[in-house]
């Protein structure tokens, strides 16, 4: 379940793409829409994960783990700079909360409540 909670937080990472984000700052959905990649994060996930968000507050995590290509459901809610993912397994819901740091048009940072940040950038189609 450690691996789940991880891809959660990583796939949260996903969620903006736009300037740096404050509290006060009003982020704009519009960029979270896309395929974000996993670069680089400060816990044990699989590198190259990649979440999709989508318009209609669907999110889509996909990773590799021990050689078997692993796809996870779920969805996601923006307010403010907070982004609450839920993600299905089995029967099971896995709720986090999240708050992005950086958001462009090609970089995403995302950090969660143990103050571990996950960078990814735009997957280009």
């Amino acid at each position: 379940m450690k691996t789940f909670g991880n891809m959660a937080a990583v796939l949260a990472l996903i969620v903006l793409a736009g300037s740096f984000a404050r509290a006060d700052e009003k982020i704009d959905k519009t960029k979270l829409v896309a395929v974000w990649k996993l670069v680089k994060s400060d816990e044990d996930a699989p590198k190259g994960a990649t979440a999709e968000f989508t318009k209609d507050g669907k999110l889509n995590i996909s990773f590799e783990r021990d050689g078997k290509q692993e796809k996870l459901e779920g969805s996601y809610t923006l307010e403010g700079d907070k982004l609450t993912v839920i993600l299905k397994k089995g029967g099971n819901e896995d709720k986090d909360m999240l708050t992005i740091k950086t958001l462009s048009d090609d970089k995403l940072v995302i950090e969660n409540k143990d103050g571990k940040k996950h960078e990814f950038e735009k997957v280009k189609k």
